[in-house]
């Protein structure tokens, strides 16, 4: 089935791999996807001090939960009919970007761009809605690796699927969930973190072709919180969990 009035904005992450691949499973097809920079390029979207770039082999070559992260993402959308265009930039405010979604009729796109990359005015103000999966359940945990957050203070990782608005995080709630910490928790950049932002996704997807509508609701200022890029020792403790 092919969700007709939803497209994605994507990068080459893993992120997009587990949603294109969930999205396949689960029979609801975006109508088209655009690709910023190279498909064939597999972008790192790990938070750190110190970026890392491109994904190292043993994390992009791998599968996790069933999926083959190692098939290239244009092969996937050629095999299954998925319209793709490619704009050589990965910054979705850039001019070209913008004037290539207005071209699509779709008024949904899945945002799979680039970490903490805030979408400007331009492109929020043609007309589409920008869906966006968070790690980290808002308001309360708003901004940069809040999952690792998450994990400190709760020992949970939370999900939340929201529309971008101008500000960081604090876009109208579509849905909400708390998913266990991995047993792994060294997996989470590469895999866990995308891999339950495209489960949620599924859930809001399904409920969308179920009922021909997004629910929302606005979020509440009061018990808000932003973080920013985690310190590598927090991180570290967040992944050593209950084995400190």
């Amino acid at each position: 089935m092919i969700v007709k009035d939803v497209g994605i904005l994507a990068i080459s992450s893993n992120r997009t791999k587990f949603y294109l691949h969930q999205m396949i499973k689960n029979k609801l097809l975006p109508s088209f996807v655009l690709f910023m920079g190279d498909p064939s390029e597999v972008i790192s979207e790990e938070r750190t001090i110190e970026s890392k770039g491109k994904e190292s082999d043993n994390s992009v070559l791998s599968e996790y939960k069933g999926f083959d992260l190692s098939i290239p993402l244009l092969g996937l959308l050629e095999e299954y009919n998925i319209p793709v265009r490619i704009v050589d930039a990965i910054n979705p405010n850039n001019k070209e970007i913008v004037n290539a979604l207005k071209e699509f009729k779709q008024s949904v796109i899945i945002y799979s761009g680039p970490g903490g990359v805030i979408l400007r005015k331009e492109i929020l103000d043609i007309g589409k809605q920008f869906l966006h999966i968070h790690t980290g359940l808002v308001p309360h945990y708003r901004g940069s690796t809040t999952i690792y957050y998450s994990l400190i203070n709760e020992g949970v990782c939370g999900a939340t699927a929201f529309f971008i608005d101008e500000n960081i995080d604090t876009g109208p709630v579509v849905r909400q969930k708390n998913y266990p910490a991995p047993e792994d928790r060294t997996t989470i950049d590469h895999f866990y973190d995308p891999f339950i932002r495209s489960e949620l996704l599924i859930e809001v997807l399904q409920n969308y072709t179920d009922t021909g509508r997004f629910t929302v609701e606005s979020q509440e200022d009061a018990a808000s919180e932003t973080y920013y890029i985690i310190h590598p020792t927090l991180k570290h403790i967040a992944i050593l969990g209950d084995n400190q």
